[in-house]
C-alpha cells in the first residue's frame, strides 16, 4: 500500500480531518493534503504522522522508501526512452 493511502486510511479510521491532523503536528491542512496526494514527507513529519495516527514508523518508512524508489525508476525509464 502506498504511503499516501496508509496515512489517509489511518486518518479516516480515527475520524480526523486533514486540518485536525495538521493541527496536531503543527502543519497546515494543505501539507496533509499534499502528503495524501503523494508528496513524500521529510522523516520528522512522517514520524509525527505515525505518532498521531498510531502507525508503526518502520513499516511506514519502508513504504515511503518504496514509493520514492518507484518514482525514481519511472523517471529513469522516461530518460532512458528519450535517449
Amino acid at each position: 500500500m502506498k504511503f499516501k493511502d496508509i496515512i489517509k486510511e489511518a486518518r479516516k479510521k480515527k475520524k480526523l480531518r486533514q486540518e485536525d491532523v495538521g493541527n496536531l503536528i503543527n502543519r497546515s491542512q494543505g501539507n496533509i493534503s499534499a502528503i495524501e496526494r503523494n508528496e513524500i514527507p521529510k522523516f520528522d513529519i512522517a514520524c509525527f504522522l505515525c505518532e498521531v495516527l498510531d502507525l508503526d514508523i518502520q513499516t511506514v518508512w519502508n513504504e515511503i522508501k518504496n514509493d520514492f524508489l518507484e518514482e525514481e525508476k519511472i523517471e529513469y525509464e522516461k530518460r532512458d526512452m528519450e535517449d
